[in-house]
Parts: structure tokens; C-alpha cells; sequence
């Protein structure tokens, strides 16, 4: 586990403000980190180390009471924890908890959780976005079937990858074991500090599955105090595949953070798919008219929804119309999933009775 110190003023080389609660972000940014890990590896427990650096936290009383106001606040303190001092500034916290826990649930508040501690990354992340894609169109190549490809991921990066606004590094430098040099194509990054290792590849081979695994391995020592946690990707032939079933679970939560986030900022709410493992242009997806999303989902993420307007100091106003629309909404969407269940129970009892007649 790295000492590194997860903070903004750390991690940014020229950081705009001193932000005065570093030990603390420190430490929230941490814990979701080590958790992240813990469930992308199917653990049930997780355990940090975690270095105070910056003076702002002194006993295990003050970090008992952090992570109490944190993780209780946002309804997860089903999460039990030991802490324990290893040296003056460095701390073990181990988490623990039930296999039978909702990893959905989970990690939609980590999310949450994330996006509020990482938020003063998000202007650094813009500069960064901004300085890397003025690099690309001088350094791209047109005559190249790949950077074409790279290009149009590039173009249309909220359709394949929603949530990840940002472009953080393409063509970074990276050593195998043997010292030989490779370069990396693309990372990506979000407002919660999920990262995106993105392989483009125009081959189809079995093996860029394999080397993905090694960027994202590399680039999490490469780049590790700038990001929560990482993902990997390939992309071929217009498609994002994931190249962890456990990624996943993290990168679909994602999905419906952003998109609900997107329906407040312009007064609509939506309904976001689930589309497994492989995430497709919108043009080369087949229009369903199903919803997939359990009733259950919508009601916890409008629940997060509304924490993060409470969090965010907007008046009270605000936030009784937004949670009204949420509970509309949501309301609306059980109302949806009741008559979809009530449909398909009509239609597999019609098939049984034509099933008994044929019988």
C-alpha cells in the first residue's frame, strides 16, 4: 500500500488554492480507494495505509470522528473499522463488511463520497484536458488508420464513456520488467477521480486484452495520489469493452451518477441503461424498450442526489423542488417497473398454458 499523500496540494504542481482540510481529504480519498480495490478484487474488507502529513489530524480520536461524520453521513456506516498507529504520521484503518452487503449501494456512495473530496482536482483536470488535446491534433498522424480511430473516440467521448469528461494523458510512457520503453494510449479521467486506461487497437487481437492489463497496472504506480481508482478498456471497432468483469460494476454506477447528475443540471430526470461489459456508440445500439434498472437503484441514487444538493449548499428551496422531482420520478419509474413485471408474468403464463395445450 503507497505512503503516498492522496491530497489536492500534493498532487497538483502548481495547486490554486491551499486547501485547508488536506489531511482529512487525505484520508475520505484513501478509504475510497482501498474499498474501490477491495470490491474491483471481490474482498469484503480493506485495509489502508494511510500517512498524516500536513498537521490537521493528531490522535485516533480525530480520525475515528472524521470517518464517523464522513461514512455515517452518507448512510454506509454498516462498514465496521479498526485503526490502529503504526508511527507518529502513519496510520492502519482496516474495514470490514458483510459478504451479502449491496455492492451497489456501496459504491454509489462512494462515489458520492469521491466527488465531493475530489472536487478541487476538477479545474486541474480541465487544464490538464485542455493542454493534452491541443497536443493530440499536432501530434496525431491522419494518415493512420489507428489515430483515426483514436480521434473519434476523442470526438464522441461522452457517448462511449459517460462520466469520464476529461482526457489525462495518450501516448505516456511506460517500462516493462525488462526496462524495454512502450507507449500507452489513452487515460481518461472523471469529477470522482475514476480513472480509464483505454487501449485502441485495430487488430482485434487476444493479446491488447493482455497489455491493457499491464497499462492499467503501470499507470496506477505512474500516476497513484491523482486518481480513486482505475479502469481498463480496449477499443476496436467502435466499441468499448471492459477487460475486468469487476470494473464493471464501478464503471455502470458511474454511468447513472453522471447521467442523473446531467437530468438536474437540465430539469429532466432519465433513466439510464445497463448495457453489460461492452458500451456501444449510440448509433450502433439497438433501440430497447425495456428498463433494466431496478426500482431499488433509482430510489438510492435519487437518495445520493439529494445528499450531494444538501452537501452542496444550494438553498432550500432548490432542494425541496429537486427532491420532489426525484421522488416523482421515482415513483413514476415503479409505477413503469410494476407494469413491465406484470407484463411479463401475463406472457410466461400465456406461455405455460400454450405449453399445457400442446402437452
Amino acid at each position: 500500500m503507497s505512503l503516498v499523500c492522496h491530497c489536492y496540494s500534493c498532487n497538483v504542481d502548481y495547486p490554486e488554492i491551499i486547501y485547508p482540510s488536506s489531511d482529512m481529504q487525505n484520508l475520505i480519498l484513501q478509504i475510497c480507494k482501498g474499498i474501490f480495490e477491495a470490491i474491483q478484487n471481490e474482498n469484503t474488507s480493506a485495509e489502508i495505509i494511510c500517512s498524516i502529513l500536513h498537521g490537521q489530524i493528531h490522535n485516533i480520536n480525530e480520525i475515528e470522528n472524521c470517518i464517523n461524520e464522513e461514512f455515517s453521513r452518507n448512510d454506509i456506516s454498516i462498514i465496521c473499522k479498526e485503526i490502529k498507529r503504526l508511527s507518529t504520521d502513519t496510520w492502519k484503518i482496516q474495514f470490514k463488511w458483510s459478504e451479502s452487503h449491496d455492492n451497489d449501494l456501496l459504491i454509489k456512495y462512494l462515489l458520492k463520497i469521491s466527488k465531493e473530496w475530489y472536487d478541487p482536482f476538477t479545474n486541474y483536470l480541465k487544464h490538464i484536458d485542455h493542454q493534452k488535446r491541443n497536443e493530440w491534433l499536432s501530434d496525431k498522424d491522419t494518415n493512420i488508420n489507428e489515430d483515426e480511430l483514436k480521434q473519434n473516440l476523442l470526438d464522441n467521448l461522452e457517448d462511449y464513456l459517460p462520466g469520464f469528461k476529461y482526457l489525462f494523458e495518450y501516448s505516456w510512457d511506460s517500462y516493462d520488467d525488462d526496462n524495454n520503453l512502450h507507449k500507452g494510449d489513452f487515460i481518461f479521467a472523471s469529477d470522482s477521480g475514476v480513472f480509464i486506461v483505454v487501449e485502441v487497437d485495430i487488430t482485434h487481437e487476444d493479446a491488447v486484452k493482455t497489455k491493457t492489463l499491464k497499462w492499467k497496472s503501470k499507470a496506477s504506480e505512474k500516476y497513484v495520489g491523482k486518481y480513486i481508482t482505475l479502469i481498463g478498456a480496449t477499443f476496436t471497432n467502435s466499441t468499448i469493452e471492459l477487460i475486468d468483469i469487476n470494473d464493471e460494476i464501478i464503471i455502470q454506477n458511474l454511468k447513472k451518477f453522471h447521467n442523473f447528475s446531467q437530468a438536474f443540471n437540465n430539469n429532466q430526470i432519465t433513466y439510464p441503461e445497463i448495457n453489460h461489459n461492452q458500451l456501444t456508440h449510440p448509433s450502433q445500439q439497438e433501440e430497447s424498450p425495456s428498463i433494466s434498472v431496478a426500482g431499488a437503484v433509482v430510489g438510492i441514487t435519487a437518495a445520493a442526489a439529494i445528499g450531494y444538493v444538501i452537501c452542496s449548499r444550494i438553498p432550500i428551496k432548490t432542494v425541496v423542488t429537486t427532491g420532489t422531482m426525484i421522488y416523482k420520478a421515482y415513483q413514476d419509474y415503479q409505477e413503469i417497473s410494476r407494469n413491465d413485471d406484470n407484463n411479463n408474468n401475463n406472457n410466461n403464463n400465456n406461455n405455460n398454458d400454450n405449453k399445457m395445450k400442446l402437452d
